[in-house]
């Protein structure tokens, strides 16, 4: 959280000095959602081509399946709740909906947990980047009227068919291919934190935490629905391993994504980059506060 903090810091002093302009920003922008991420997508698929259960990658499908029907229905309630204005509505719904889970899921659950749960994660993984490529693009051209069906089939749905069918037939991948991959998809945390660093520039530094809509925002989405969602599945789950995937997957904050999409499709990045620093700041505090209630407290 703290390299990805710096990486922000360096994408604003490049912003700030005009090293990154906001054409190169773009420039960037399509290289993460063409290149670099879907490039994430496949080489998760053939890391992850072990011994776990199908089964077990199945249930917890399901799982993921139902954690997102339910935020996609809580980002139709939640902005209208507060009182968005229209225009920003779809900023807000991609922030409930849509965490980090890839660029700091992941290297926690690998840390505290291991690969087995890294797997898990994948899976969470796999309708995160079905529904960023579909729902996502769908809110941020709704908001437009420029929405065509045409735009679902992209890389980003590519890769998912792809990793998906990776994992089935057990694709053993050549070593030049899967290095190039995993290469390629390097790129992916990087290049996002300058993004998000050089959309800073576009409001006041020192009115980050000023603005109550995004504090409340960031209370809600760090705190409430964590909290919910945790305290159900503390009743269904009894699989340790995957409630401490969950535990991981709704806890951190809004996806750095949301800010690449909303800059690619004409939406306000600024909201959205303003809205992933302010969490992912926030979570700092926030995540352990929840791993601290949810494996010491119940």
């Amino acid at each position: 959280m703290v390299i990805m903090f710096l990486f922000i810091v360096t994408g604003f002093f490049c912003g700030k000095k005009n090293i990154i302009s906001e054409s190169v920003s773009k420039s960037f922008s399509w290289i993460i959602l063409n290149l670099a991420n879907p490039a994430l997508i496949l080489n998760a698929a053939i890391q992850n081509c072990t011994t776990v259960k199908l089964s077990s990658l199945g249930y917890v499908f399901v799982l993921s399946l139902i954690l997102y029907l339910s935020l996609i229905i809580l980002g139709e309630i939640i902005p209208r709740l507060m009182k968005i204005q229209k225009a920003d509505r779809g900023i807000f719904r991609l922030m409930i909906v849509f965490s980090n889970i890839a660029f700091m899921g992941f290297p926690i659950l690998n840390t505290t947990f291991g690969s087995k749960a890294v797997l898990y994660a994948s899976v969470f993984q796999f309708p995160f980047n079905l529904l960023i490529y579909t729902y996502g693009i769908k809110v941020m051209d709704s908001e437009n009227g420029e929405f065509r069906i045409s735009k679902m089939l992209n890389s980003g749905i590519i890769a998912c068919s792809l990793s998906l069918l990776i994992y089935l037939v057990k694709f053993r991948c050549p070593f030049i291919l899967s290095q190039s991959l995993i290469y390629m998809g390097n790129m992916a945390m990087p290049l996002s934190m300058l993004v998000i660093g050089t959309s800073l520039l576009s409001f006041n530094m020192r009115n980050l935490f000023m603005d109550p809509i995004l504090l409340v925002f960031s209370f809600l989405k760090l705190i409430v629905i964590p909290s919910a969602v945790l305290l159900l599945a503390k009743h269904i789950l009894n699989d340790s391993l995957i409630f401490g995937v969950l535990l991981v997957m709704i806890s951190t904050p809004v996806a750095s994504m949301c800010p690449l999409m909303a800059q690619q499709y004409g939406g306000n990045h600024s909201l959205a980059s303003k809205g992933v620093a302010v969490t992912t700041l926030l979570s700092v505090l926030t995540m352990p506060l929840i791993n601290w209630i949810f494996t010491s407290l119940l």
